[in-house]
């Protein structure tokens, strides 16, 4: 991976978060264990220890100046202690005891399906990455080829720091800039994708036995339900950012990175909206027993990403342009993989996200957008009103349009009904 990214000293912190890799493997077992006997108050209360574990450690270690080894090593130390917690609170099998013969479960087709279910998960992660990745190699390359002149440039603006702190123009380093700027707008841009994770918890197991049960009628219901609430709740989160993205980054980042990362961050949180979907659709597809059209689905949109973004980053490297051509080629990735996913649900489910849904919130977006462009308001206290008219404009028009109803909110205070209720009961 280090030889990939042109850089070796990256190869001591990817040995070590290997074991971040390891552990998370085990403790996935143990949450897809409390997921599959709905146990869902376990998996949360996990999900979110683990995570606050995962900070504690990469803030304590950054802050004792321990440098990327030590960061790395405070999220090892987090996987191992909630690996420990997730085998105390969900518990390992017991070794004595003997199933039924009605109970046991074949483990060939078990394996065919881990199996596929795997290679998918590695186009879908490999997705997330792949335009960080080229954008390391790729400028990489660009500020070695022009290594003369980053140094003749240098000479001019600074011609003390050779002499005096020995400074010479790495690439690679360099490269980790473009990145990091990149990265802070990855950061906000996958708020909306991480803010519906959690349904794909939840709907994996659903559409599995209503598909094991051929209720086709459940099924399709499911399938709409979800990618339709998916689909609002990310794209408000998302058009809040793409309406003022400079000022937003401006919120959490230093001002070169809101300015040299806003323009990058309008088409990646929305195509991060694109990819919520897909990965809603890549669950229910593997939830149904479908994995070689979630795979097909991944590989296609993998492939599209990586040669779109070979192109743009080639062709602006060393540009201003460059963090926003890479986004737009993901998002643009994201979006043909969120519509070849759902024309796959369509042919094997016969549904997907309603048509009437897809204009209404479209159109929402929109008038959103409009509104945060025109609105004359920056500096973080305006910037943060102007995130809440801009989302409340956004709800306005799918109330009006009547995409969101009375329907909606009796069906979430149902679900509420029934947390409370099976909290009562526990």
């Amino acid at each position: 991976m280090a030889w990939l990214l042109h850089d070796p000293s990256k190869t001591a912190p990817l040995m070590l978060a290997g074991l971040i890799v390891g552990g998370y493997s085990f403790y996935a077992v143990f949450v897809g264990t409390a997921n599959g006997l709905r146990e869902f108050h376990k998996q949360a209360g996990l999900d979110v220890t683990f995570a606050t574990l995962r900070v504690a450690g990469l803030l304590g270690m950054a802050t004792a100046g321990l440098g990327v080894i030590g960061v790395i090593g405070g999220w090892v130390a987090a996987v191992a202690m909630i690996l420990l917690a997730a085998i105390a609170w969900i518990g390992l099998p017991d070794r004595e005891g003997k199933l039924a013969a009605s109970e046991r479960v074949p483990v060939g087709p078990m394996l065919r399906f881990f199996v596929g279910v795997a290679a998918y998960l590695v186009l879908f992660n490999a997705l997330m990455f792949v335009d960080s990745i080229l954008i390391k190699r790729l400028t990489t390359e660009h500020f070695a080829a022009n290594a003369p002149q980053l140094a003749a440039a240098v000479e001019r603006v600074a011609p003390w720091a050779s002499s005096v702190s020995g400074y010479h123009a790495d690439p690679a380093v360099l490269a980790d800039v473009q990145n990091a700027y990149y990265g802070a707008v990855q950061n906000l841009a996958r708020l909306s994708y991480q803010a519906i994770i959690a349904a794909t918890f939840v709907v994996f197991p659903l559409v599995s036995r209503s598909t094991f049960t051929e209720d086709k009628e459940t099924t399709r219901r499911y399938v709409e339900v979800t990618t339709r609430y998916s689909l609002m709740f990310a794209m408000a989160i998302s058009v809040v950012m793409a309406a003022n993205p400079v000022d937003i980054l401006g919120l959490v980042y230093a001002p070169d990175y809101a300015q040299l990362g806003g323009p990058a961050l309008t088409s990646l949180a929305l195509g991060n909206v694109a990819f919520s979907i897909f990965a809603i659709a890549g669950t229910i597809l593997n939830g149904s027993g479908h994995t070689r059209s979630a795979i097909i689905s991944a590989a296609i949109t993998l492939v599209i990403a990586i040669v779109g973004n070979y192109i743009a980053i080639t062709v602006t490297a060393g540009t201003d342009h460059m963090l926003a051509a890479a986004a737009t080629a993901t998002a643009g990735s994201m979006v043909i993989g969120a519509i070849l996913s759902g024309l796959f649900l369509r042919r094997h489910l016969g549904s997907f996200l309603p048509l009437t849904s897809m204009i209404r919130i479209g159109l929402a977006t929109v008038v959103a957008l409009g509104v945060g462009r025109v609105l004359p308001l920056h500096g973080k206290l305006m910037t943060l009103v102007e995130a809440v008219i801009v989302g409340l404009v956004f709800l306005t028009v799918l109330v009006a349009s009547r995409e969101l109803g009375k329907r909606d909110l009796q069906a979430i205070r149902m679900v509420r009904a029934k947390r409370a209720k099976a909290g009562g009961s526990e």
